[in-house]
C-alpha cells in the first residue's frame, strides 16, 4: 500500500512539469507533408498556397508513375511533382522538378 501511494505522489508531483515537454499530440503544422495513397504517394511540398493541395505520383492502367518514380530515385532524383498528369503531344506526363 505505501509502494502505491508513494509512486501516485510520484506522479503526481511530475504534473506541473509535463506542459514543458509540448504537446504529446502533433500539432496540425507538424503533420506529414505527404503520405501513401492507393498506388502511390501524394505530396504537398509544391503546392503552391492552395493550403489543402499537393500532387499525386500513383501507378494505374494508363502509366505506372510511382514505380518508375521509386525507380529513377525518388525525391532525391526528379524532385516533387509540380503538376497533375497531362497529355502532351500525345502522351500522358506529369511534370517534376528535376526531370
Amino acid at each position: 500500500m505505501r509502494l502505491i501511494f508513494a509512486i501516485l505522489t510520484l506522479l503526481l508531483s511530475l504534473l506541473p512539469v509535463l506542459p514543458a515537454f509540448g504537446p504529446l499530440q502533433p500539432t496540425v503544422a507538424e503533420a506529414a507533408d505527404d503520405w501513401d495513397i492507393p498506388g502511390g504517394h501524394f505530396f504537398t511540398q509544391t503546392k503552391g498556397n492552395a493550403p489543402s493541395g499537393g500532387y499525386a505520383v500513383r501507378d494505374d492502367a494508363v502509366a505506372p508513375f510511382w514505380s518508375e518514380f521509386q525507380r529513377l530515385g525518388g525525391v532525391e532524383a526528379v524532385g516533387y511533382p509540380v503538376s497533375r498528369r497531362f497529355v502532351w503531344n500525345g502522351f500522358v506526363v506529369q511534370a517534376f522538378q528535376k526531370a
